[in-house]
């Protein structure tokens, strides 16, 4: 839309979209005429929006635990392992990362 002095400009409006592949996007538009979209998508209410917005970000969240947790697992056993093998308790936690700096980090990394 044109800048012109003295024009009067309209309000810009926040529309919500919902992809064919189920992602989420907000589009600000002014003016009357409504923006195209592609073969699938949708506009969906803020409600809407918010709502399954907090839904992938749970389950983002929850991966996201699951996959540090996994990773937490797999520093304790290489910790118990190289233990296991006569390798002093010092020296395996530096090797396998276990009860280091991440198993203190992890918590900031998921925001709970």
């Amino acid at each position: 839309m044109l800048d012109i002095p003295g024009l009067p400009l309209p309000e810009p409006v926040t529309r919500y979209v919902e992809f064919a592949d189920r992602t989420l996007g907000r589009l600000i538009v002014s003016g009357s005429v409504e923006p195209a979209l592609p073969d699938g998508a949708k506009f969906v209410t803020a409600e809407i929006y918010e709502e399954r917005r907090a839904a992938m970000r749970a389950l983002h969240d929850s991966r996201v635990a699951e996959l540090l947790d996994a990773e937490r697992q797999v520093r304790r056993q290489q910790f118990e392992d190289l233990v296991a093998a006569g390798v002093s308790e010092t020296t395996a936690r530096g090797l396998s990362g276990h009860g280091g700096p991440l198993d203190d980090t992890d918590a900031h990394m998921t925001g709970r």
